[in-house]
């Protein structure tokens, strides 16, 4: 399958009200973590959508797995900056260089203690709590935000993933959200690769979803294109994209 880019699918001026898509998991990471190269340019996208009326739907799986991520992620910054105030990290320093990649790998490492040292820590409960309550913090006010529409699964729904799970190479929970996409019939939003790599849809129903993403990166996102888009914006969504960025200021810095 080839991948459709919203960059060639927005187009100023035109409506989308009989558009829907739905987010995978790292399409809606990017309104809490815009972070990575794609990150904010999926976030202004997204938002010109809406704004331009389409739909856009989440899932049960993709709330659940971003709750996941962000838990891990918390960890793992928090377990990182613990080491590196530590006299161990010092220690480390004597037999390293202290380069981006290796700091990288270091936080790898610790990210992949997570199952052990939290989820099955029986002996500490509160742990897995403290980390999941710091997730759902972050995305309750996105969620009431009302700015995406929950995906109600159904039995037929359920049918469609069963059954793209096992004529699909996708794992259950990317066939769940392609399912979702489908009965919404909606496209899907995601960086996923897994999805470049097979054809959704089932012949038998009339099931079809395009898989769209992003080739522009952040960086080249701050030029006259941003601000055409975002100058469409109603304030209430422009806000949104200013609260991603980190406030006003980091705001005006990146766009001026």
């Amino acid at each position: 399958m080839t991948f459709h880019y919203l960059e060639d699918y927005c187009i100023l001026g035109k409506n989308y009200s009989e558009d829907a898509f739905l987010l995978d998991t790292n399409y809606l990471l990017a309104f809490t973590t815009p972070v990575h190269p794609h990150h904010l340019s999926t976030i202004i996208h997204t938002i010109f959508l809406i704004q331009q009326k389409a739909k856009i739907y989440i899932n049960e799986i993709v709330l659940a797995e971003t709750v996941d991520v962000l838990a891990r992620g918390f960890y793992t910054e928090e377990q990182f900056q613990l080491w590196k105030s530590s006299e161990e990290h010092a220690n480390w320093l004597n037999k390293h260089r202290g380069t981006q990649k290796e700091y990288k790998d270091k936080k790898d490492e610790i990210r992949s203690t997570f199952i052990e040292k939290i989820v099955k820590n029986h002996e500490k409960p509160e742990l897995l709590k403290y980390y999941n309550k710091k997730s759902t913090d972050l995305l309750e006010g996105l969620i009431q935000s009302r700015l995406f529409h929950i995906s109600n699964t159904t039995s037929s729904q359920i049918e469609t993933c069963f059954n793209f799970a096992q004529n699909i190479p996708l794992q259950s929970n990317d066939a769940f959200i392609a399912a979702s996409a489908a009965h919404q019939s909606a496209n899907l939003l995601t960086f996923d690769n897994d999805f470049k790599k097979v054809i959704i849809g089932d012949n038998t129903k009339g099931l079809e979803v395009k898989v769209f993403t992003l080739k522009m990166t952040n960086n080249y996102l701050y030029g006259k294109r941003s601000h055409r888009l975002m100058n469409t914006l109603d304030q209430s969504l422009k806000d949104v994209i200013v609260q991603a960025v980190g406030g006003h200021d980091k705001f005006f810095v990146k766009f001026g």
